[in-house]
């Protein structure tokens, strides 16, 4: 029981290294240990981040105190790794976690000094170990991990038998460094965390795990996974980093042969926005998002593959082949051509305000540009004519339709629709403001596609701080602290589907990570936490 509290321990530890680590590249040696047919592969550095959060330091945070609680054998090994102590046997430098087809799994942490590992098992009351020529292991059994170990690499291992256990020790010429040009490329470049996930190994597992019981496995057919693997060849190499101030990250698709034909064959994505749609937003949001893209191409692609990749094989699920037959004719429609014909491609959306009266309410907008005003018109034949009327260079919905009033109005190739009159009147030209192409968000949107949101809620309006707290309650003191270090987040995505992540922090000059271990200290020794 003790030994099983203290895997525990260990598993404790992998999550705080998963959410706060700095990678040195793995040699190629220890990247061999990789087999080939893995689907997911994810490399972190421990010693790199004990230092950046000031674990190495345990006594920085009093929440690592519950460790000592559990198992002060735990406690005194977790604490010489992390202050990178040859007494807890093993090394954070390089950690690697893998996953071949579920259950079968591998953790391979190096070994520092065997004989200080062996030790420690043996005080923590581990099963006596058995021993084979190349390594040593245990087999814990009833679902735990198995533990192996030589000179070099100590492992938690899922589903394992001694046969694999020699596998797993026993590098592979044929590993995932040697034969794949995509996993190789992915190695190529440092991050704090990085991870490698390859597609059609995780739709194996996805298949294996949710469908092998399943009563709705002979009713879908296994023809829709084989269309899926076809496209799905495609692997996501994903970098996190943590900076001063800032959490960064990127995440770039290394596709198949299948799928690179596709993206030229059909352009969805273009390379730049309509600047234009910018100006109609107010310079405050509290969170944007915008869009450009080649709307004809889209629908092309969607038409040319929907029947193929999703309608035939979901045709019981949707009732009847008529209901299949009647999506494709919508898809042909003249109504569907006209709007698709209208729509010039670009979009912005913006939440800028809140309703101050008795009734609140997000105040948001959103600007898209359209080919020319018969293109408007095209959009506004959708519309019943009931439901709206013309104002003063825009229209307003009529109130005994709507609940909350919306506004819209055409100008230069652009429609704007808000629920808020003063943008509204912006937009039209009635008075002037400053716009949201003065904020430095909307500096960032002219070539990609990017989501905004911001974090500095002592920014909000204190009619919303006051509904806030009506809701939360005792936790709203929680909510507020842990609130109290950020400023922003941003996702971006650019032509090559490739997507960036950066979590922005009011402190600049000290580590992210530091900033948060540091915050959740504060909370969780504080009465907040605890109300």
């Amino acid at each position: 029981m003790k030994f099983i509290r203290l895997i525990f321990l260990l598993l404790i530890l992998g999550c705080i290294s998963v959410t706060s680590c700095e990678l040195n590249v793995s040699t190629p040696d220890q990247l061999s240990l990789i087999p080939a047919d893995a689907s997911m592969v994810l490399e972190i550095s421990g010693n790199e981040i004990f230092t950046k959060s000031g674990l190495n330091n345990p006594d920085n945070y009093k929440f690592l105190s519950f460790l000592m609680l559990m198992s002060p054998d735990g406690s005194t090994f977790i604490e010489n790794l992390f202050k990178g102590s040859k007494e807890a046997g093993v090394s954070a430098g390089k950690i690697l976690f893998y996953i071949s087809k579920l259950p079968e799994y591998a953790v391979i942490v190096p070994v520092a000094d065997r004989a200080a590992f062996e030790k420690w098992l043996k005080k923590a009351e581990a099963p006596e170990p058995l021993h084979e020529a190349a390594f040593s292991y245990i087999l814990t059994g009833d679902g735990n991990p198995t533990i192996a170990w030589n000179d070099s690499y100590a492992m938690l291992l899922g589903a394992s038998t001694v046969e694999k256990i020699a596998e797993h020790f026993n590098p592979k010429t044929d590993g995932l460094l040697a034969v794949s040009d995509d996993f190789h490329e992915f190695t190529k470049t440092g991050a704090d965390i990085r991870m490698w996930i390859q597609y059609g190994g995780m739709i194996n597992m996805y298949e294996s795990l949710l469908f092998m019981h399943s009563p709705i496995a002979s009713g879908l057919n296994s023809d829709l996974f084989a269309n899926m693997k076809d496209f799905a060849q495609l692997s996501l190499h994903s970098y996190l980093n943590f900076e001063d101030g800032k959490i960064t990250g990127k995440s770039v698709p290394y596709p198949s042969e299948e799928i690179r034909k596709l993206k030229e064959k059909f352009p969805v994505l273009k390379n730049s926005l309509n600047t234009e749609i910018i100006k109609d937003m107010p310079e405050r949001s509290y969170l944007a998002f915008n869009l450009s893209i080649n709307v004809q191409e889209y629908f092309k692609l969607i038409r040319q593959n929907i029947e193929t990749i999703l309608l035939k094989q979901y045709e019981h699920a949707l009732g009847s082949e008529e209901r299949i037959d009647e999506m494709s004719e919508f898809l042909d429609s003249p109504e569907l051509k006209s709007v698709i014909d209208a729509l010039a491609g670009d979009l912005l959306v913006s939440l800028h305000g809140f309703n101050q009266g008795m009734f609140s309410y997000p105040l948001a907008s959103a600007s898209f540009t359209v080919n020319g005003e018969d293109g408007f018109n095209s959009i506004l034949k959708l519309i019943p004519q009931d439901l709206y009327r013309k104002q003063d260079g825009y229209y307003s919905t009529v109130t005994s339709k709507t609940l909350i009033p919306v506004y819209f109005a055409y100008k230069n190739n652009r429609v704007f629709v808000s629920n808020d009159l003063n943008a509204t009147n912006v937009f039209t030209g009635k008075q002037k403001e400053k716009t949201f192409a003065d904020n430095p968000v909307g500096k960032l949107m002219t070539d990609r596609m990017l989501f905004y949101i911001n974090l500095d809620y002592e920014t909000y309006p204190d009619n919303l701080k006051m509904l806030a707290q009506n809701f939360m309650g005792s936790r709203y003191g929680t909510f507020t602290s842990v609130m109290d270090i950020y400023e922003s987040m941003y996702f971006s995505s650019s032509t090559d589907y490739s997507m960036e992540f950066s979590l922005q922090l009011k402190n600049k000059n000290v580590n992210s990570l530091k900033q948060i271990l540091t915050n959740i200290d504060k909370l969780v020794s504080s009465s907040a936490w605890t109300n």
